[in-house]
């Protein structure tokens, strides 16, 4: 707390710190490119090869989660998730399978 009454005390105006402060998240990142990890991207070309069906997915650190837009779709897939983590460079991560009329 003594070094924040330190900082305040200084006669640095607050407008200073807030000028630049405008910028919006989407302002930051609207040019970045953000790329689909590997382990995500080999499983759904994986599915839109093999299986000739259409998903999205959504890499994390311990799992992967498949998207589709149909419980029916899901259904079809569910037999398939462990030839996918055995011919899939997973690493060990777990397949989920998410219904979702949302697009990621």
């Amino acid at each position: 707390m003594q070094v924040l009454n330190i900082i305040c005390k200084e006669s640095v105006p607050w407008s200073c710190y807030t000028r630049h402060m405008s910028d919006s998240l989407g302002d930051i990142l609207k040019n970045k490119r953000l790329a689909l990890p590997e382990d995500g991207l080999e499983v759904k070309v994986f599915i839109e090869q093999k299986l000739k069906q259409s998903v999205s997915t959504m890499s994390k650190s311990d799992s992967i989660i498949i998207i589709t837009d149909s419980s029916a779709q899901a259904g079809f897939l569910r037999p398939y998730l462990h030839i996918i983590s055995r011919d899939c460079n997973i690493g060990g991560k777990k397949l989920f399978i998410r219904v979702s009329h949302e697009s990621f």
